[in-house]
C-alpha cells in the first residue's frame, strides 16, 4: 500500500521535490551518539530531519489497538523511540511506504523488521552500505516475548528462532520479541513501527 511521497529537505528548507510530507527540524549540533554495546565506532550527528506521513501514523494508530495488549509499550521520539539502519533505497521507502513484509528476510529471531536503541549497531556498516543517515522510529510493540542472549527455542520451534513470524508470536500471545544483551528488537506487524527522524551522520575515528 503505497504511502505519500516523503521530502527531505536540506537545513533551512524543504527540498524541491515532488510530493510533501517532511518537514526539517534539523540541528547540526555536531553531538555525538556515542558507541553501542559492542563498541562501534561512535557517530557525529550532522542534521536531522523530521518525517511526517499522516497515512503511516494512522496505521500506527490502528495496528497498536489491534495488538494483544492494545497500545502497550509505547516508545515516542525523541525521546524515545528506536533506530533502524538499512541501504538508502530502503530508507526512502520505508519513510514513503512503512515497513515492507514482502522485503522482510529471515534474521536471527524470524521475520519482521529489525530494531535497536542503539544508533551505532543501526549504523553498522554491513547494515548501510555508503548510506549516511539511519531512522529514529516510534514503535508500539504490545506484548513484549523478551529472550536472554543464546536462549534456546522451545520445543515447538524445531527450526529455531529464524522460523518465528506474526502467526507464531499471536499464538504465543506475543507482539514484538527483545534481546537486551544484544540490543536488539523486532516487531513482527507491518505499522508497528513507522520513522519520525532521519537521522544524518558521519563516522568519528577515535
Amino acid at each position: 500500500l503505497g504511502g505519500p511521497a516523503v521530502r527531505v529537505g536540506a537545513q533551512g528548507g524543504p527540498a524541491d521535490a515532488g510530493g510533501a510530507a517532511t518537514a526539517v527540524g534539523g540541528d547540526p549540533s555536531g553531538a555525538a551518539c556515542g558507541q553501542g554495546a559492542g563498541g562501534e565506532t561512535p557517530l557525529r550527528v550532522l542534521r536531522v530531519d523530521r518525517v511526517i506521513n499522516p497515512q503511516l501514523s494512522y496505521y500506527l494508530e490502528k495496528t497498536s489497538r489491534s495488538l494483544t495488549i492494545p497500545g502497550a509499550n509505547r516508545s515516542l521520539p525523541p525521546q524515545g523511540g528506536y533506530f533502524f539502519g538499512a541501504d538508502a533505497a530502503t530508507t526512502a521507502a520505508v519513510c514513503r511506504q512503512g515497513f515492507d513484509p514482502s522485503r522482510w528476510v529471515e534474521g536471527q529471531y524470524g521475520t519482521g523488521a529489525y530494531l535497536t536503541a542503539s544508533a551505532a549497531r543501526a549504523a553498522a556498516p554491513h547494515r548501510l552500505g555508503s548510506n549516511t543517515s539511519i531512522l529514529l522510529c516510534e514503535a508500539v510493540l504490545g506484548s513484549i516475548w523478551q529472550l536472554r542472549r543464546g536462549e534456546p527455542p522451545p520445543a515447538d520451534l524445531p527450526e529455531g528462532w529464524q522460523s518465528l513470524g506474526l502467526e507464531q508470536m499471536r499464538q504465543r500471545g506475543h507482539d514484538s520479541l527483545a534481546v537486551p544483551e544484544e540490543d536488539e528488537l523486532v516487531v513482527f506487524s507491518r505499522y508497528q513501527a513507522v520513522p519520525r527522524y532521519m537521522v544524518h551522520f558521519e563516522r568519528v575515528d577515535l
